[in-house]
């Protein structure tokens, strides 16, 4: 009986423990990102934290953890469910932090800008609707809600651009 109650315990405190590491939901409401919330990571979250973490962090252009945004691009073109946290270095060495989420249908954008000292010093979430590719030398991935980018936005910059990552390479269609 005790044993069938040891058992039975660590059960329910692994299943505690599984469910209780994930933050981000689908559309059934399932967590499904398996990160601490923005809330949870500590005032001083070093780039060698999220490297650890393994958030796809951009340190003036030097890059780890590049996989996870390929993995991220590969799951939503396919309309799986996914989500990546990306931390930016600014000039000054702050993090921003933000989080995507597409649960299959939108995109749901978390940023987290209370460690950059010049920044807004809040948390705002957005929800957009388009991942669009724009082709150039390399090819480009932008979360927006247009539903193109031209060569003119592009060259300029637009309002509501989020997510602007460079593939490693041009893929072929």
């Amino acid at each position: 009986m005790k044993k069938h109650f040891a058992i039975m315990a660590v059960a329910l405190l692994f299943i505690f423990f599984i469910v209780g590491c994930t933050n981000e939901k689908n559309l059934d409401g399932e967590d499904i990102s398996g990160q601490k919330t923005m809330e949870e990571l500590p005032e001083e979250y070093t780039v060698q934290m999220a490297i650890a973490a393994g958030d796809y962090v951009d340190v003036h252009g030097r890059i780890s953890n590049e996989e996870k945004m390929t993995d991220f691009i590969h799951k939503v073109s396919n309309k799986e469910q996914a989500s990546i946290r990306k931390v930016q270095v600014t000039v000054e060495g702050d993090p921003i932090i933000t989080d995507f989420l597409y649960n299959g249908t939108k995109f749901f954008v978390t940023q987290d800008t209370r460690r950059d000292k010049f920044g807004r010093q809040s948390i705002t979430t957005r929800e957009f609707k388009n991942l669009i590719t724009f082709d150039r030398e390399v090819r480009w991935y932008f979360i927006t809600d247009l539903n193109e980018i031209t060569e003119d936005l592009y060259e300029s910059g637009f309002e509501g651009e989020v997510l602007k990552y460079e593939a490693i390479e041009k893929e072929e269609d």
